[in-house]
């Protein structure tokens, strides 16, 4: 029901991008970046408990 109100432009078209096929480059820098954030605490909390 939402995408028909989308459509025929009732609801604003906006949302999260998708990661990594976004348009802009800034959209995949931030998802690049907080892959980088959980992978990086991640790796250390494997590396802390044994």
């Amino acid at each position: 029901m939402l995408f028909r109100s989308m459509c025929i432009g009732i609801a604003p078209v906006v949302g999260i991008t998708l990661p990594f096929f976004s348009y802009g480059g800034s959209s995949m820098v931030a998802c690049f970046a907080a892959m980088g954030l959980v992978s990086g605490i991640r790796f250390r909390a494997r590396t802390r408990s044994g």
